[in-house]
């Protein structure tokens, strides 16, 4: 495997004399002199051939002078290059060049198809092949699309060589297959990697705290809306949002920290222990002296998933009074105005009850502390949110069907970023089962039968698409079974599918309801089976009651056909 990396030039090392007694035996003057001016010319030719290979090291094929590795911030955008020296076994230099746009490698099929050229992307040049196995060439970034509504486009890196373009897999999205690309205008590198732009899972904070990757979201770097909060010594400047903005669809107003890569694209991270860990109630003293036993969540719900890292907030501490102590001494606070918009949001907005039941009151509401405030670490002040008033927003009831070509035993494992809510059977680690063709599973340690494995939980980062189509009631049944059966959903799988979602899809004259195809499931809850399936058709039916029909903007569906191991799942956002 190629390993590339950006190897900055090496500054010409300054003399250090060695240490203890220099002179063991007595010399004369002259002799002295002699080796003095012997050293002197020494260091002045070493020098000066130093000074020699570093000016001709330095320049690139051009002849032109490359940027020292360096990052530099300038007009809200960061830019880095890099020189390296001559190559060192397999690995390559590369000089990035920043994140300049240039015109499409048309490639994607829906290039000038009226109404979704749209959904092609951008293309970038982000750097120049220096030596080995691509010398000469341009390294390229492309992003694109899935068929159907995406919450995130993917982002693709090629090699140019003249007319031929490499799509380098170990440096793209997953599953490029199931995107609009011609698959006749490129090849595939399924072996290089770039590691230089290969972020790290994990980076700690200047005091300790862990930051965990969001592998399935990316960006083009930008300063917008954010600040420096620490610079790592490896992975260089690490930033978050300054404040969250609630209608803004930037990932940089999501709460996260943000590590620019060297090709211009963004690595995401957030917090996920101490405070941050939403399954455990924090460890919190009230100030009548009651120890917190309520679970809080930081985040804000959005679809099945969340809208944020961190609902980061701005608020003055005049608007704010101490009502507890986290077990280490810091504060926690809440609005000083029981009337404040945070409190009024969860009672009027978010707090829900069942059919038939009422309401408490405001006052019983505020008595039950549903949020307090926290500062962080990094000064970030964090809005925590009871759980018991949050929506009950969820990826609700995705059911997975098995179907190899002979009995099989097969583990199953599906990871909703943000936890589980429910499964059936019991999720110990993932699911072992004994699948049969007709897609009866019993499951290995208890040797129970089910028709299919089911789960709720939430996922990552969420938005409900803008595509999709806007149905009357009285033809959500038909329209279901037409959209599921393009998807090549089974008549039973479909029966199965109505019978869950359509008696929730009755109340309103109208419904807006879209899909989300396998590449998006697979950022929400990332699909892990053995043995490998030959085919994997995931969908996540979003839907919103309307009183009136709105514009629409539908999209044509395509899907892989069934065929040899074949799994089915169908879920839906449940709200």
């Amino acid at each position: 495997m190629d390993q590339w990396q950006t190897i900055p030039n090496q500054p010409t090392p300054t003399p250090v004399m060695p240490e203890g007694n220099l002179e063991p035996e007595k010399k004369s003057g002259a002799w002295i002199v002699a080796i003095v001016l012997a050293a002197i010319l020494f260091l002045v030719v070493g020098i000066g051939a130093g000074y020699f290979l570093a000016v001709n090291f330095s320049k690139g094929s051009d002849g032109k002078d490359e940027i020292d590795a360096s990052t530099q911030e300038s007009e809200g955008q960061a830019t880095t290059s890099a020189t390296s020296s001559p190559d060192l076994e397999n690995k390559q230099k590369i000089s990035w060049v920043g994140i300049e746009e240039i015109p499409s490698l048309k490639i994607s099929t829906l290039e000038g198809q009226p109404g979704i050229s749209d959904r092609v992307g951008k293309t970038y040049l982000i750097g120049k092949m220096l030596s080995g196995k691509y010398q000469g060439s341009d390294l390229v970034l492309m992003t694109a699309y899935p068929d159907g509504p995406a919450i995130y486009p993917g982002y693709f890196r090629f090699v140019r060589q003249g007319n031929q373009l490499i799509l380098l897999e170990k440096n793209s999205s997953a599953s490029w297959a199931d995107y609009s690309f011609d698959k006749n205008k490129f090849s595939v590198d399924v072996e290089t990697s770039i590691d230089s732009i290969v972020p790290p899972e994990t980076i700690s904070g200047p005091k300790g705290e862990i930051l965990s990757r969001d592998k399935y979201a990316t960006e083009i770097f930008s300063l917008e809306n954010l600040k420096l909060v620490f610079s790592d010594n490896k992975y260089g400047n690490v930033y978050t949002t300054s404040v969250s903005r609630e209608n803004s669809v930037s990932l940089f107003d999501r709460g996260g920290f943000y590590l620019r890569l060297p090709d211009g694209t963004t690595a995401v991270y957030e917090i996920k222990s101490g405070m941050m860990d939403e399954t455990v109630a924090p460890k919190i003293t009230w100030s009548d002296g009651k120890i917190n036993s309520q679970t809080y969540s930081h985040v804000d719900s959005s679809g099945c998933g969340a809208r944020n890292y961190a609902s980061v907030v701005n608020l003055d501490s005049s608007q704010l009074k101490a009502i507890g102590k986290t077990a280490s001494g810091e504060d926690v606070w809440a609005p000083s105005d029981s009337n404040n918009y945070y409190y009024k949001n969860i009672y009027d907005t978010k707090y829900q009850v069942e059919q038939g039941k009422k309401k408490i009151s405001y006052a019983e509401f505020i008595a039950t502390r549903p949020l307090f405030f926290w500062r962080d670490s990094f000064g970030r002040l964090i809005k925590f949110e009871s759980t018991k008033y949050q929506p009950l927003a969820e990826c609700g009831k995705p059911v997975i069907y098995l179907y190899p070509t002979e009995t099989t035993k097969v583990s199953v494992k599906v990871e909703p970023q943000r936890g589980f809510s429910y499964t059936d059977p019991p999720y110990n680690n993932g699911w072992e089962v004994m699948a049969d063709p007709d897609g009866k599973l019993t499951e290995v340690s208890s040797g129970k039968n089910y028709p299919y494995l089911f789960w709720e939980g939430k996922g990552g980062i969420y938005a409900t698409p803008e595509m999709g189509w806007t149905v009357r009631r009285a033809d959500v049944k038909k329209f279901l079974t037409s959209k599921l059966q393009e998807y090549h959903f089974s008549q039973k799988e479909i029966a199965d599918f109505l019978e869950f979602w359509l008696p929730r899809m009755q109340e309103k004259p109208y419904y807006f309801i879209t899909f989300l195809g396998t590449s998006e499931m697979n950022r929400l809850a990332p699909l892990e089976i053995t043995p490998k399936p030959d085919t994997v058709i995931r969908v996540l039916m979003d839907f919103t009651p309307l009183d009136n029909p709105i514009p629409s903007k539908s999209y044509k569906i395509s899907v892989p056909e069934r065929k040899g191991f074949t799994v089915m799942e169908w879920g839906g956002v449940l709200r």
